[in-house]
């Protein structure tokens, strides 16, 4: 069984019990937020905050790279949603291990969903998360 150290949280509110229970255990954990996000407040000490564009690629990756990051864990709201390909697209080169997108999907695979609107985003995501 593997065992990860270091870990990035991707989002707001619904992140912070996540960030809370990694804490507690003693593992590296960088919480990413938007700028303006007012989740910062209620970071627990010890907790490495970073504000940046969840849309820019290069310092995204770089920041995880950085970090060495091993798992990313996505908790953005469906305002943020339209992001994950681009958090997707800067773990791969960053050498991440683990990714789990925003939310538990429905297998969307076997789904036949429309190529617009949520539920193409999410088919869109897990094409890319599951791409080398």
């Amino acid at each position: 069984m593997s065992t990860f150290n270091s870990f990035a949280i991707f989002g707001g509110r619904i992140g912070l019990p996540i960030v809370e229970a990694l804490a507690r255990r003693q593992v590296s954990v960088v919480f990413f937020s938007r700028p303006g996000c007012s989740t910062r407040k209620t970071v627990p000490s010890g907790v490495e905050m970073v504000d940046l564009d969840f849309l820019d690629v290069g310092r995204i990756s770089a920041a995880l790279q950085r970090r060495r990051v091993e798992v990313v864990l996505l908790t953005v709201g469906i305002s943020a949603a339209v992001s994950q390909n681009a958090l997707v697209d800067a773990a791969k080169p960053a050498g991440v291990k683990l990714f789990a997108p925003t939310e538990c999907r429905p297998k969307v695979k076997r789904m036949n969903l429309k190529a617009e609107g949520t539920l193409g985003d999410k088919r869109e995501v897990a094409g890319n998360c599951n791409d080398g």
